[in-house]
């Protein structure tokens, strides 16, 4: 099984981004490995004020996820004593919450701290059977 993935983040003092604080060059934005044997995923719907713990399916080793949500939520990785906040980057329609990571993962709780809106979003997930 191959995994593709480009995370493009560059920053700059200027809106014209030539003043380039950060950005890697091209050939090192896309990272391609075929380690892992073994994938899942599916949406999520919280209802409001609820946290769910994310199936994680069938994947032993959990080595990555990408999960996104149409809401502003937390989410606990590993059983933490601290949640993430995500946050989405501007209130435009189709804006969302985000989160990537690469490490050893064996659990994601998403809560949905709103009091009148549902959290829609999907994860996708990557590691191995040994």
């Amino acid at each position: 099984m191959r995994i593709k993935h480009k995370v493009w983040v560059n920053t700059a003092d200027d809106t014209s981004m030539e003043d380039l604080h950060y950005g890697p060059a091209e050939a090192k934005r896309l990272v391609q490995t075929d380690a892992y044997d073994q994938w899942g995923g599916g949406s999520f719907n919280i209802p409001v004020s609820s946290n769910e713990d994310l199936d994680l399916g069938d994947v032993d080793n959990v080595k990555g996820i990408y999960l996104q949500s149409d809401s502003e939520v937390t989410v606990t990785i590993n059983g933490s004593d601290t949640p993430l906040q995500l946050r989405k980057a501007n209130t435009s329609t189709g804006s969302v919450a985000k989160l990537f990571i690469e490490g050893d993962i064996t659990s994601v709780n998403v809560a949905n701290a709103s009091t009148d809106t549902a959290a829609l979003g999907h994860i996708h997930i990557w590691g191995s059977s040994s």
